[in-house]
């Protein structure tokens, strides 16, 4: 909690200090196939941090989605907060119009997509520590029409305040993946996180709450 409260005042220098991305140079690969790339990642550790910290260290365009807020005043303090590095944002119903008027630039494009879909009857279904759950198809849906990479932001803490973020690839080819297999991949990705160190997710998003009957 103190973390995203420190969203508001953090400097750059120090974001970098206290959350280091290992290898930045990674998504170089795909901007010189001209490709625009999504990054994708779960609420796990600081990953406000991350969002943050992931547009500071590469040469793409940015974009990340977030929840916009009823009240205006804090919509607005959230929208310049996590948007003062550079990174453009964009509400969950605007994305394809985003990605579609730009479509021509090379993007790099955030993804947090471990909570569930706003609309279930719309979401993959798939088992998630042994219960089966709703899972967004967004991802997996912009990566396939415009053909671009998913990229896995693991973040794992190294002590209290600092923490190291790695691109690891997904896919580079996700139209020669049937439907859901994408969303499977990622969701499977974070469980083993999760099991590794379970005190860094964000539990409290009742990721259990739907079920295949509704």
């Amino acid at each position: 909690m103190l973390e995203t409260i420190k969203v508001f005042s953090i400097d750059e220098p120090t974001l970098h200090e206290r959350l280091q991305i290992l290898n930045p140079e990674f998504l170089l690969k795909y901007k010189q196939q001209n490709r625009s790339v999504i990054l994708v990642t779960g609420h796990y550790a600081s990953w406000e941090w991350a969002a943050l910290a992931f547009t500071g260290k590469t040469s793409y365009k940015t974009m990340g989605i977030f929840k916009p807020l009823s009240n205006q005043f804090f919509n607005q303090l959230l929208i310049s907060s996590r948007g003062k590095f550079g990174c453009e944002l964009c509400a969950p119903r605007q994305v394809g119009t985003f990605m579609e008027n730009h479509k021509n630039e090379l993007y790099a494009y955030g993804f947090i997509a471990d909570q569930n879909p706003s609309n279930v009857s719309k979401g993959h279904w798939m088992e998630f520590f042994g219960k089966q759950v709703p899972v967004n198809f967004g991802l997996e849906k912009y990566a396939k029409k415009y053909d671009m990479p998913v990229v896995f932001g693991k973040i794992l803490k190294q002590k209290r305040g600092y923490y190291t973020m790695e691109y690891i690839e997904l896919t580079d080819t996700p139209n020669t993946f049937a439907d859901g297999k994408i969303c499977e991949m990622f969701m499977e990705f974070l469980e083993q996180i999760i099991k590794d160190q379970p005190e860094y997710w964000l539990w409290t998003h009742k990721r259990w709450k739907h079920s295949p009957k509704q």
